[in-house]
């Protein structure tokens, strides 16, 4: 039986569903982590309990590219997403940031295309072509949604581009830095 947190999504999703809502749903293989680990493993999608919920989805091969991806496309105008997995664990024993735009369709309009790219094409494999146009969230707020792999050269040097026009300070919270041009303007 579903507890806690993964309970709540699980309801909610079927709530919904049920109300009529359009749900579709992305993720991982299950079996992106085969062999054995000398340490805890992450937790791992539990497919029983999604093709319980009886919902439109697609299962995308963890091998050779990860479907790295968190967010959610509410009603054509809302974005949730950020670094949360969508495990109990990242609810409850880890910190992860989470941003909400309400109200914005053109951003909603590039999540979507980056879910109907993935959705069509069962893989991440050339994927994430959805162009990082700049939108307006606001009086001087300015927002891109990124995505890779087809836009990830270019998202690095954007990033190694902020990060060099620091005059103070620089800090980084991240579990992996393996990023040619952001090592490189971190080393200068």
């Amino acid at each position: 039986m579903q507890e806690g947190i993964g309970a709540q999504g699980v309801d909610t999703i079927l709530h919904a569903y049920g109300g009529g809502v359009h749900v579709r749903l992305v993720y991982n293989e299950p079996d992106f982590f085969p062999n054995p680990s000398p340490v805890r493993p992450p937790p791992a999608t539990r497919p029983e309990v999604l093709q319980a919920l009886k919902v439109p989805m697609r299962f995308i091969p963890g091998i050779p590219d990860l479907m790295h991806h968190k967010y959610v496309v509410r009603d054509a105008t809302d974005v949730w997403s950020g670094s949360t997995n969508w495990t109990d664990d990242s609810w409850s024993r880890q910190e992860n940031v989470i941003v909400r735009v309400l109200g914005s369709p053109a951003l909603a309009r590039g999540f979507t295309l980056n879910l109907d790219e993935l959705w069509e094409r069962g893989n991440v494999e050339h994927t994430g072509r959805v162009q990082p146009r700049p939108v307006a969230l606001g009086p001087g707020i300015e927002a891109r949604a990124w995505f890779t792999p087809e836009y990830g050269d270019a998202l690095s040097h954007r990033v190694a581009k902020f990060l060099g026009r620091a005059r103070k300070r620089i800090r980084i919270a991240s579990p992996v830095l393996t990023s040619g041009p952001i090592l490189a303007t971190l080393v200068e």
